[in-house]
C-alpha cells in the first residue's frame, strides 16, 4: 500500500485530500502523518517537529507556506544557520526532520518527490568524539593507573602500556615483538617490515626496559616461542 493510500485510509477517508493553507495545519498534519504512517514515537515526532516549524518561520514568517517556491537553496540556508547556532558537534536530527518533511510534501504532492536527496550528510565516524591524541599528564595518569592497578599480570600490562606511550609502537608491532627484537647491549628495539614496509629502530628507554625485563623475569612463563608478549589466558 502506498503512502497516499494509507493516508487515505488512516488520516484522510475522503477520497480527494484536504490542501494545506497555513504553517500551523501543516505541522499538525505533519505530525499525524509521523505517527500514523511512519509509526514514530511522541518524543521523535515532536523533535521533528520543532526543527519543521524552525525552518517555516525562518522560510515563511507568518506568511502562509507557498509549497511551489520551496527549494534546496531554501533547504540548505536553514541548515547552515541551525549547525552555525550550535557550540557540540553538528547533529544529524534537523536533516533527518527536514527529510521527513520533504517526504510528507511529496506524498500530499505538493513538492517533486526525490527533494530530499538533495539535502547534505554529516558522516559518522567511528569513536569522532574521542580526542585526537591524550596529553603528558594524560600518559602519566594511565601508566601510573596501570602499575598501581592489582589487575592479573601487572607487569605485562606495564610493560605493554610503556612501550606503546614511550616509542610510538603501534598495537600489532607490540603483539608481534620478538626476544629478537630487543638488542640490550645497544639499546635499540628493532621493529620488523610492517604497516610502513619497511624496518625502523627506536630507542630503548631506561624504564622501558626496566619494566620489559620485570615482565621476562618474573611473570612471563617459560615457552618455546620467541614472543614476548604471550597470552595472559588461554584463548
Amino acid at each position: 500500500m502506498t503512502h497516499p493510500e494509507l493516508l487515505r485510509g488512516k488520516e484522510y477517508p475522503e477520497a480527494r485530500l484536504p490542501s494545506i493553507t497555513t504553517a500551523a495545519q501543516f505541522l499538525s498534519e505533519f505530525d499525524s502523518y509521523l505517527g500514523a504512517v511512519r509509526g514514530l514515537a511522541q518524543g521523535i515526532r515532536r523533535k521533528y517537529g520543532r526543527f519543521v516549524q524552525l525552518f517555516l518561520d525562518e522560510w515563511c514568517g507568518d506568511s502562509p507556506p507557498n509549497w511551489q517556491d520551496l527549494s534546496t537553496e531554501h533547504l540548505r540556508t536553514y541548515l547552515r544557520h541551525e549547525f552555525s547556532i550550535r557550540k557540540r558537534r553538528p547533529s544529524n536530527s534537523p536533516i533527518v526532520a527536514l527529510r521527513a518533511m520533504l517526504r510528507f510534501l511529496a506524498v500530499r504532492g505538493l513538492t517533486q518527490p526525490g527533494l530530499e536527496e538533495t539535502l547534505p550528510r554529516i558522516r559518522r565516524w567511528r569513536h569522532a568524539t574521542l580526542p585526537p591524541r591524550l596529553s603528558c599528564a594524560d600518559v602519566d595518569r594511565l601508566i601510573k593507573c596501570v602499575v598501581d592497578a592489582a589487575t592479573f599480570q601487572p607487569l605485562r600490562n606495564t610493560a605493554i602500556v610503556l612501550l606503546l606511550a614511550r616509542t610510538g609502537m603501534r598495537a600489532a608491532e607490540v603483539a608481534r615483538l620478538s626476544l629478537d627484537d630487543v638488542d640490550w647491549a645497544c639499546g635499540v628495539i628493532h621493529i620488523r617490515e610492517t604497516k610502513t614496509r619497511r624496518d625502523r629502530d627506536l630507542p630503548l628507554s631506561r624504564d622501558v626496559g626496566r619494566a620489559l625485563l620485570a615482565y621476562l623475569k618474573r611473570e612471563r612463563p617459560p615457552s618455546s616461542y620467541r614472543t614476548i608478549f604471550l597470552q595472559a589466558i588461554p584463548p
